[in-house]
């Protein structure tokens, strides 16, 4: 396994911008050509980009996206509508919203095929009363609508288990003239707990229980679907099966959460948090700009501050961020810091835009336009 200090490679300075001293903190600076290094690591583990269905719940900048598709890959996931939207925008082949639509989401999707007929619009379903809405919805507006069925191979969060329910599901699609059964949507984010070696066979296994069942909705009459398969843990050994479409989406990114559970992936860190100290309380603490309104803090450590690497969390507020040195520090009040986030997603969501740098220059800023969840077509 990796160490955080490996992940990071402080000695390279890569993080480091000359107009670190104007910009005013906290902000997030994206590193594109690290971006591109990933995406080629992407297209190298998938094989092809028409194996690859990025999510772009991590960046939800058109950017991004817009060098995917540079590189041939032309299908996306996406969590919100508002994704999705900024997605279809763009021109894909297809954009999969994979969060079960519900309310008045079921028309917002509807409406957003109808804005972009260029555009294969699919959403995933686990329930046979939001599969009739979406019939529904799709019969008004005289369109066809692609739904895949959510499996669940074991995390508990959403979807059906592999059997007999996948079945009903299916018939119910295929009993209404506007819905397409485009296939299985098949999400394990429990992945990530196991251990790097334990991966593979948990993967297999998933497979084992998927192929009877693959099996059974040919036998039903399905035509040719796909399978959606994983998350950025278990990628790499999705990629090992001919009928994965994989999905990652941290790995445009990356962050020291994944960086130090899944060595599996050549993957470089891409974006970092531009801080400065606010205080310097007794007792050797510094107190940073980065609080939970600019820093994610759903995980144990929030983030590793080059410099302080191992420093212990004493408190994490609104603006603050509270660190106890394991050695005497003597930075000073206002000294610029760069941080690296352990869950780059959820952090990603709390900025309106980002700073992008290019060989230690700041070179533009990035809008997070899909964190919107209002946005509308």
């Amino acid at each position: 396994m990796p160490t955080v200090e490996e992940l990071m490679d402080a000695s390279s300075g890569w993080f480091q911008v000359e107009q670190a001293e104007q910009l005013p903190t906290p902000v997030l600076l994206v590193f594109p050509q690290r971006v591109e290094h990933n995406i080629q690591q992407m297209l190298q583990v998938a094989g092809s980009p028409e194996r690859l269905m990025p999510h772009v719940k991590t960046h939800k900048c058109p950017q991004v996206v817009q060098m995917q598709l540079e590189r041939g890959i032309r299908r996306f996931k996406a969590a919100t509508v508002a994704e999705a939207e900024m997605t279809a925008r763009l021109g894909p082949q297809e954009v999969m919203l994979a969060t079960q639509p519900v309310g008045p989401h079921v028309e917002r999707v509807v409406r957003l095929a109808q804005s972009y007929p260029q555009v294969r619009i699919t959403t995933l379903a686990d329930s046979p009363g939001v599969i009739d809405h979406l019939a529904q919805a799709a019969r008004q507006a005289e369109l066809e609508l692609g739904v895949y069925i959510d499996v669940d191979p074991g995390l508990g969060r959403t979807g059906v288990p592999p059997g007999e329910r996948v079945l009903e599901l299916f018939r119910r699609i295929q009993a209404h003239e506007y819905l397409r059964f485009a296939g299985l949507h098949v999400y394990d984010g429990h992945m990530g707990k196991l251990a790097p070696e334990q991966r593979p066979a948990a993967v297999d296994a998933t497979w084992k229980r998927l192929e009877p069942l693959l099996g059974r909705l040919e036998q039903a009459g399905a035509e040719p679907f796909d399978v959606v398969a994983g998350g950025s843990p278990s990628f790499a050994h999705h990629a090992r099966h001919p009928r994965a479409i994989c999905s990652p989406g941290t790995t445009l990114y990356w962050d020291l959460g994944y960086g130090t559970r899944v060595p599996e992936l050549n993957l470089q860190l891409a974006a970092v948090l531009v801080g400065r100290v606010l205080s310097r309380p007794e007792g050797g603490r510094v107190t940073l700009d980065l609080g939970i309104k600019s820093l994610c803090p759903d995980q144990p450590r929030r983030a590793e501050v080059y410099g302080l690497v191992g420093a212990e969390m004493r408190l994490h507020n609104e603006e603050h961020y509270v660190l106890e040195p394991e050695q005497p520090c003597d930075w000073p009040v206002g000294r610029v810091v760069y941080a690296v986030p352990y869950h780059i997603c959820p952090t990603v969501a709390l900025y309106d835009e980002v700073y992008v740098a290019r060989e230690g220059q700041v070179v533009g800023r990035w809008p997070v336009e899909a964190r919107r969840r209002a946005l509308e077509v």
